[in-house]
């Protein structure tokens, strides 16, 4: 019998392993969603460290609040933030050491000044984590004209202080690219 392979599409606790986060270090996760990140994130920093879980859409700041607490993950925070607007994220200058924007670019209208708040929250020579969609797939992803490309995240990014630092497997409708801020 011959084998399957079937598409395979974003394994949280897989993908997340291609982030080089250390122990104690203070990550935020922008458009954290329904949290699927957030136990990988909070076990990467450990104690020691801290989860700052981003989202804009209010119902969910709760509902993640609500999980993290049942989870026990006492390291992650929860807060209402629109990255898509300076100082609308409310975090103090280079608060992250790392930044993780999964399925996220494709939602935000001004990806320049999203760009502009990442590099405002984040330390000096912090790495950012972005994972989004290749194509729309017919309507499995977003919107044809919503599609963010590979090539242009990289060109806003490097546009805006980061240098490309490398890509990664993020399964078979995404893809994962790295920067660090200059």
């Amino acid at each position: 019998m011959e084998s399957v392979t079937l598409p395979r599409f974003l394994e949280p606790r897989l993908l997340s392993s291609h982030f080089h986060i250390e122990p104690g270090s203070v990550v935020v996760d922008y458009g954290a969603g329904q949290g699927a990140y957030i136990p990988h994130l909070a076990r990467k920093v450990g104690h020691a460290g801290k989860v700052i879980a981003c989202e804009v859409q209010r119902p969910l700041v709760d509902s993640l609040h609500r999980r993290a607490r049942e989870l026990g993950y006492e390291n992650v925070e929860v807060i209402w933030c629109d990255v898509a607007s300076q100082h609308g994220t409310k975090l103090p200058d280079a608060t992250a050491d790392f930044v993780v924007i999964i399925n996220t670019l494709y939602q935000i209208e001004d990806l320049a000044a999203a760009v502009e708040e990442v590099y405002r929250t984040l330390r000096p020579h912090g790495i950012v984590y972005v994972v989004d969609w290749i194509d729309s797939f017919d309507g499995l992803g977003p919107a044809p004209d919503m599609v963010r490309t590979r090539d242009t995240t990289i060109d806003l990014f490097e546009a805006n202080y980061f240098i490309y630092e490398r890509e990664y497997p993020a399964g078979s409708y995404h893809y994962g690219v790295s920067f660090r801020k200059l």
